[in-house]
């Protein structure tokens, strides 16, 4: 392989005196360039490393104040809103004043089913007798104490309420009952606005149940 002298005096083409005499500045002609070449490419790499640098201090700015690229501000977090199934003021328990069995066949005429009085006059304690209601949470149970001390469960349902009406909705089967209620004090009023409850074994409608229960008269607290 030829050395550099030999290619510089090739380029030139000179007497070997000739070359004695021009080769030292030749060369440094040659080093100068090379050493120009060098502080080109150290600066190119010098850009880039700053360049890098910047863009990660940007990173971690952005990183520490919380935004997002370009400063975006990140959303705000939302949190859903949670409605208590039922208000407060319904939980606690309720009781009826005595009910007769005039009040059995009244319920059962408003249903439409006057003749579904004797069934349901067969499936509740000996009169008079009082409707205790006990409402906790989202749910509500229901049942009758009668005069000689028998107790008879009829009801479990959970409970909705949304401003002044209340839905119930039984356990065991799909259906939902609505009634308008009001609070005075210590006493609740309820008032029959419609229900989706079939007839029971005995034929005896679901919308009676729910007028002789909640409806025929006040519970007190």
């Amino acid at each position: 392989m030829s050395s550099v002298d030999d290619r510089l005096r090739e380029a030139f083409g000179t007497a070997d005196d000739e070359w004695v005499r021009r080769a030292p500045a030749a060369q440094g002609e040659l080093r100068a360039r090379h050493r120009h070449g060098q502080r080109i490419r150290r600066g190119l790499a010098a850009g880039a490393v700053a360049a890098v640098a910047s863009a990660a201090t940007v990173v971690a700015l952005t990183a520490g104040d919380g935004r997002g690229p370009r400063g975006v501000e990140p959303a705000e977090p939302t949190t859903p809103a949670v409605t208590p199934a039922v208000t407060s003021s319904l939980e606690g328990k309720w009781t009826s004043g005595p009910l007769r069995a005039s009040d059995v066949r009244a319920a059962a005429r408003a249903a439409g089913a006057p003749e579904a009085a004797a069934a349901m006059l067969t499936d509740l304690p000996r009169a008079p007798f009082r409707v205790v209601v006990a409402v906790r949470g989202a749910s509500l149970s229901t049942y009758v104490q009668g005069a000689g001390g028998r107790r008879v469960d009829l009801d479990q349902e959970s409970i909705a309420v949304e401003g002044g009406l209340m839905t119930v909705r039984p356990f065991t089967i799909s259906a939902e009952t609505v009634h308008a209620w009001e609070i005075s004090g210590d006493t609740l009023t309820l008032d029959f606005r419609s229900t989706t409850e079939p007839d029971n074994d005995a034929g005896v409608p679901g919308e009676a149940w729910q007028r002789l229960l909640y409806d025929t008269v006040s519970l007190t607290r």
